[in-house]
């Protein structure tokens, strides 16, 4: 009975001190900041680097706009943008660039969002 309890009590205590899985659950469950894009066109090119690679899906406004690999650019509306990794088995990071600034999603085979927005000229 000893045995198992000290059992319990190293799983537990591997699951709560494994700070890799900590930091991708935490990092994971925040959101990132909205994108501002100047511009005068309709669209805004994202450049996404995929971090083990992974095929992703990209959707916006419920309509599949593409497959997302490493190194790969899409155009998207303004609003929210959504990130689909149900189908990738393992953590990935997906870095965001745009006008050479870039932001990271960690996901977890989940689905993950996030704003783009074109800055208006008082914005500046």
């Amino acid at each position: 009975m000893v045995v198992l309890t000290v059992l319990l009590g190293l799983f537990q205590l591997k699951a709560f001190t494994d700070p890799v899985a900590f930091y991708m659950k935490l990092s994971g469950e925040l959101d990132t900041p909205a994108f501002k894009y100047n511009d005068q066109s309709d669209t805004i090119k994202l450049l996404f680097r995929i971090t083990p690679e992974a095929d992703i899906l990209l959707r916006q406004n419920d309509t599949d706009i593409c497959v997302i690999t490493d190194n790969k650019s899409a155009n998207v509306l303004p609003g929210t943008v959504f990130l689909d990794a149900t189908q990738v088995d393992y953590p990935v990071t997906v870095e965001i660039i745009l006008n050479n600034k870039s932001y990271s999603i960690q996901m977890d085979s989940d689905i993950k969002s996030f704003e783009v927005n074109i800055k208006a000229a008082d914005d500046v």
